[in-house]
């Protein structure tokens, strides 16, 4: 599986879990929030995680490495998914349909090159400066 793909299946679990928890609360910008967070997933899943782990997570504590699975695992289970496998399931199904319902975006060409050459483009900003300072100057006559 890509890192891209990777990167968004975390964001979007990053995602739900926030909005399961309070969106008043979702800055977590404090400890106390982390703790919080802890607190509330074991309620919902019987299984602890620490609030230096959520920070992990989260990323306000920098961690390179990708999660354990059996964190991934309670996360996804605190959003009622059965486990990260069928969160990430669950999110390709969403991009594959979303994929067959608008096939044409993968299809667009890029847009054609304007029918000015360089010397002519040129020329037309030179004339819509001097108009614009032409105008400029009238205005500020009249005042």
């Amino acid at each position: 599986m890509s890192a891209v793909l990777q990167r968004y299946y975390l964001q979007s679990l990053q995602e739900e879990v926030l909005c399961r928890f309070d969106s008043r609360k979702a800055t977590l910008s404090t400890g106390l929030s982390y703790d919080e967070l802890s607190e509330d997933i074991l309620k919902a899943t019987k299984i602890k995680i620490s609030a230096q782990h959520l920070k992990r997570f989260f990323g306000s504590v920098k961690y390179d490495d990708f999660p354990p699975q059996h964190q991934l695992d309670v996360l996804a289970n605190y959003i009622n998914a059965d486990c990260w496998n069928s969160f990430q399931s669950k999110l390709q199904q969403t991009i594959s349909f979303q994929e067959r319902q608008v096939p044409f975006l993968h299809t667009i060409e890029p847009l054609p090159a304007l029918p000015f050459s360089f010397n002519q483009r040129q020329e037309l900003l030179y004339i819509l400066l001097f108009l614009m300072i032409l105008a400029i100057g009238l205005i500020l006559l009249n005042i």
